[in-house]
C-alpha cells in the first residue's frame, strides 16, 4: 500500500522502512496470534529492535495501521517521535469496516473470504477499493476479521485514544475533508496540538486516490531534522 514511498522524492531524506503486517502480505500467517493492535505492535517492537532501525524513529500509518501505530509508540526504548496517522481507526464510530468483517462468525467469514474480497472488486467499483481488494488476497481471511475484532473491542474500552492522547511527541492526522468534518475527535486532538492536513480525496485511501498530496503532507508532517528512520 505504500510502497510508493521507498521512491518519494520528499522522503529521500528518510530511512524508510515497509512492513507487512503479520498475517498480511508475505509475513507469517499464525493460527494462534490473536491480531490485536497491542499484539500486532509487540511483535513489530522486536522486528524493530532486531533490525536496528534509526532512532528517533516516525511512524505512519493507515486505518487499522493506525491503531497499531498507537500502541507501538507506547515502547519507549523506540524512541518514537512523530505518529502519522492517515484516517486511523481509533474509535467505533470509524470502524464501518471492521463492523461489516464481524457481522458474521470468523469461520464463515472465512470460508466466505473469496466472496468477500470480490465484492469491492467488480468493475464499476472505485480504483481505490479494487486497489485495496488486491492487497487484500494476499492477506489470511483469519487475520482480517481478528483484526477487526480486536480492534472494535480496544476501541469500546477507549484505550486506542487514550494511548493516543498520551504520546508526547508530533502527533498528526492526515484526513479526508470529510473526515475532518464529520470526526469530532480530530478537533479535539487538534485543540489540544495535533497537527491535521486535509487531502482531498475520492476515497478514505488517499495514498491511492492522491498520490502525490498524501505524500507531501507526510513530507510536511515528519520533523525537517537529518536522516532518520519513517
Amino acid at each position: 500500500m505504500f510502497a510508493p514511498a521507498l521512491e518519494e522524492p520528499a522522503l529521500a531524506p528518510y530511512e524508510v522502512a515497509l512492513v507487512d503486517l503479520l498475517g498480511h502480505g508475505t509475513s507469517d500467517k499464525p493460527l494462534n496470534f490473536d491480531y490485536s493492535p497491542a499484539s500486532h505492535a509487540a511483535v513489530l517492537f522486536a522486528l524493530a529492535q532486531k533490525a536496528g532501525l534509526a532512532q528517533p524513529m516516525h511512524l505512519v500509518s493507515f486505518s487499522f495501521g493506525g491503531a497499531v501505530a498507537v500502541e507501538l509508540a507506547r515502547f519507549e526504548p523506540l524512541r518514537v517521535q512523530a505518529l502519522v496517522l492517515c484516517e486511523p481507526a481509533l474509535e467505533e464510530e470509524r470502524m464501518s469496516f471492521a463492523r461489516l468483517v464481524v457481522a458474521r462468525p470468523e469461520q464463515d467469514f472465512v470460508e466466505d473470504y473469496a466472496e468477500f474480497l470480490a465484492s469491492f472488486a467488480t468493475p464499476d467499483a472505485p480504483e481505490a477499493d479494487r486497489r485495496w481488494a488486491e492487497t487484500a488476497a494476499f492477506a489470511s481471511a483469519r487475520s482480517i476479521w481478528r483484526s477487526s475484532s480486536a480492534a472494535l473491542a480496544a476501541a469500546r474500552r477507549g484505550e486506542l485514544v487514550a494511548h493516543l492522547e498520551e504520546h508526547r511527541g508530533p502527533k498528526v492526522l492526515i484526513l479526508t475533508p470529510d473526515t475532518v468534518d464529520k470526526w469530532g475527535r480530530a478537533q479535539r486532538l487538534k485543540a489540544g496540538g495535533a497537527r491535521v492536513f486535509q487531502v482531498p480525496s475520492a476515497s478514505k485511501m488517499p495514498m491511492y486516490d492522491a498520490q502525490a498530496a498524501f505524500y507531501g503532507a507526510v513530507a510536511r508532517a515528519l520533523p525537517a531534522a537529518g536522516p532518520q528512520s519513517s
